[in-house]
């Protein structure tokens, strides 16, 4: 008999893996819904891999196939939460009021908790997670993981954290002004008038006005920034009673390695021990061999 071709080969090692993916949906208190899916394996009982997606105003429904099939091979699920206003029957590319009017990441962070909350119920699963990340999704996993017990370990990838969002902000322009030849005293004037434009935004805290968004993918209303600009991310992290993996990339554009640097001082000054960093040579996306690594890294702190 002819070897199955490989595309065969690897659906076929997900059906026996892997039992029927699990898409549900809670109700917040304003009634709105929060759409979640369940990767499960076929075993009885089973820790979870939470996968936290970045800034995007992308459905995650369809999202990380391939780190998902190596998170259920490890005997783990995966858990997925959409973004408000996201879910599987919203076109790619399409960006919903919704997600315009109530996304922030604290927002994100209460939907996961209610997540985690409602999977309590879930015999299957044995009370234990990691969180993953990258990017606005390390932000996430970093607020997140002081607030579940259940966590065991945390993944963040190009997060920066030590300093806060709005400054890791100012100083990737500021470098890419630099680096684009622009004279140093009119960098920094910029600088002045972007720190002040971006705390003023607290004032104004609206979904209806967008800064630093495409119009398509990136979708950043003035509600989100007034939420995100203050956040350190250091401050959550001192909290975390698990091992932390800190990837971050030594010519990162979009958060400055700086902020990983600092963060990793105020961490070992606060006295964690158990925190792993691994820079690479790149930008803002790590290496796929890095990240697999991650996951291996995750589900070996679920004993997997």
């Amino acid at each position: 008999m002819r070897p199955l071709p490989g595309r065969w080969r690897v659906l076929l090692l997900l059906l026996i893996l892997a039992g029927p993916l699990t898409a549900d949906t809670l109700l917040r208190p304003d009634s709105s819904a929060i759409h979640y899916y369940l990767d499960e394996p076929q075993q009885e009982r089973y820790s979870l891999v939470v996968i936290l997606q970045g800034s995007e105003c992308l459905r995650v429904s369809d999202k990380y196939p391939d780190y998902i099939e190596r998170i259920v091979a490890g005997g783990a699920a995966a858990l997925r939460v959409e973004k408000p206003g996201l879910h599987a029957g919203v076109a790619a590319g399409d960006c919903p009021d919704e997600y315009l009017r109530l996304n922030t990441p604290q927002r994100r962070v209460l939907d996961l908790v209610m997540v985690v909350s409602e999977l309590r119920k879930n015999e299957c699963w044995d009370g234990r997670l990691v969180l993953l990340g990258g990017s606005e999704g390390a932000m996430i996993a970093a607020m997140t993981a002081p607030l579940l017990p259940e966590t065991r370990g945390v993944v963040l990838m190009s997060g920066g954290g030590g300093l806060t969002f709005g400054e890791e902000v100012v100083e990737s322009a500021g470098r890419q002004m630099l680096d684009s030849g622009m004279e140093p005293d009119k960098v920094d004037e910029e600088k002045v008038a972007m720190r002040s434009f971006l705390l003023g935004l607290a004032k104004n805290p609206t979904p209806y006005e967008e800064w630093g968004s495409d119009g398509k993918l990136a979708r950043n209303t003035y509600l989100w920034w007034a939420h995100a600009v203050k956040l350190r991310l250091s401050d959550s992290l001192r909290r975390v009673e698990a091992p932390i993996l800190i990837l971050h990339g030594i010519s990162d554009q979009g958060t400055p390695f700086r902020s990983t640097e600092i963060l990793l001082e105020e961490l070992t000054y606060s006295g964690k021990t158990d925190v792993e960093f691994q820079p690479y040579d790149g930008g803002h996306s790590p290496p796929p061999e890095r990240i697999w690594e991650a996951l291996f890294w995750a589900l070996e702190c679920l004993g997997n």
